[in-house]
C-alpha cells in the first residue's frame, strides 16, 4: 500500500518535472512506462489520479498519441475512467496537433471520435 502511494506522489509531482524537462515527449513516455511497470508488478494505484495527471499533461504539451496509450493502459488494468479523466483525455486527443505522418485523415478523425 505504501509503495503504491509513493508512485501516486511521483505522478502528482510530474507537472513540476515536465516544466524543467528538455524533452516533454520523453518525459511523458517515461510516465507511461511507469504506469506499465506498475501494472506488471501488480501495483495498482489507489485511484485514477496517476492516469489523469498524465492525460492532462498530454493535452498541455500536445502529445495525443501518449494520451491514447495511457487510456488503453488504464482500461487494460481494469480501471474505468470517470467524467473528469475522460474530459482530460478528450481535450488531449481532440485539441492537440497530431503527427503529420498519418496517411488517412478520415481514419484519424474516426479514431478520435471513437
Amino acid at each position: 500500500m505504501i509503495f503504491s502511494q509513493t508512485f501516486s506522489l511521483w505522478f502528482i509531482h510530474l507537472p513540476s518535472y515536465l516544466s524543467v524537462a528538455s524533452s516533454k515527449h520523453m518525459a511523458l513516455c517515461l510516465a507511461y512506462e511507469m504506469l506499465v511497470r506498475m501494472a506488471k508488478t501488480g501495483l495498482q494505484p489507489a485511484d485514477e489520479v496517476c492516469y489523469r495527471v498524465v492525460m492532462q499533461l498530454c493535452g498541455l504539451y500536445q502529445q495525443p498519441v501518449v494520451a491514447v496509450k495511457v487510456l488503453f493502459e488504464m482500461k487494460r488494468c481494469g480501471m474505468t475512467p470517470n467524467a473528469v479523466t475522460y474530459g482530460f483525455y478528450n481535450k488531449a486527443v481532440l485539441e492537440a496537433q497530431w503527427p503529420s505522418n498519418v496517411s488517412n485523415s478520415s481514419q484519424l478523425m474516426w479514431n478520435k471520435l471513437r
